[in-house]
């Protein structure tokens, strides 16, 4: 795999990432504006599913992989259900660590469900283009 394709796969969840920790954490933006997070999500899910599809075309130019649409899409919509959930738990250990106020269980799966939603509509954007 080329690291050019990598870089390009990355660059839209690491924009998103670093706006979320870099500028709207240190502004406290989470705080003063609540339901900021929500659309945050779902952007996050939709930038995961962008570089899923990327990585897997990747694969498939090279020979390496090659589903129907339906398992592609399913393939995508999984890969970002685990790094949502990967997150939720970075999010745990800043709180953890940093002594922040607890999320509460609703958030969380408000959370999850957002980036899933995010995938579902990437994953099938990207499939079916």
């Amino acid at each position: 795999m080329r690291i050019k394709t990598v870089v390009y796969a990355l660059s839209f969840p690491v924009v998103i990432f670093l706006i979320s920790q870099f500028i709207l954490d240190p502004l406290n933006l989470y705080v003063k504006i609540w339901w900021l997070d929500i659309p945050l999500h779902f952007i996050g899910g939709i930038a995961v599913a962008f570089t899923a599809h990327v990585l897997l075309s990747e694969y498939e130019r090279e020979g390496k992989f090659k589903a129907s649409r339906l398992l592609r899409a399913l393939f995508i919509i999984f890969f970002v259900a685990f790094v949502a959930v990967v997150w939720e738990w970075y999010e745990w250990v800043l709180i953890y660590l940093f002594k922040w106020p607890p999320n509460s269980w609703n958030d969380t799966l408000k959370d999850l469900a957002m980036g899933v939603l995010g995938a579902v509509i990437g994953a099938f954007t990207v499939v079916w283009e």
